[in-house]
């Protein structure tokens, strides 16, 4: 299965759509999202930024990612997190929001 998606950064991800679970490579940017009908899964470094949002830095890149429900997350922690992208939240135009996290 394919990903086509025009976006800023990279991300090598795991989804799963239909029953299949695939590897691509996702981009992200501020102002577009990918499809948020799919979920992703990625482990990496959550760093805190100044104003409370979070970013997710993975082996390839990093991007914003929605933890204000994940209250024992601490700086620097490395977490894996299921979920999916949306648009229209507090941090930025597109964050993943986890629907599962392990530490």
């Amino acid at each position: 299965m394919m990903l086509s998606l025009v976006f800023t950064f990279s991300a090598s991800a795991v989804f799963t759509s239909q029953g299949e679970t695939n590897q691509v490579s996702v981009e992200i940017t501020q102002s577009t999202c990918p499809d948020n009908s799919v979920t992703y899964t990625f482990t990496g470094c959550a760093l805190e930024r100044a104003d409370g949002c979070w970013w997710l830095r993975t082996s390839s890149q990093r991007f914003l990612v929605h933890l204000f429900n994940y209250p024992n997350v601490q700086n620097k922690d490395e977490i894996t997190v299921t979920g999916r992208f949306a648009t229209d939240l507090d941090c930025g135009p597109c964050v993943f929001v986890p629907t599962s996290l392990t530490i």
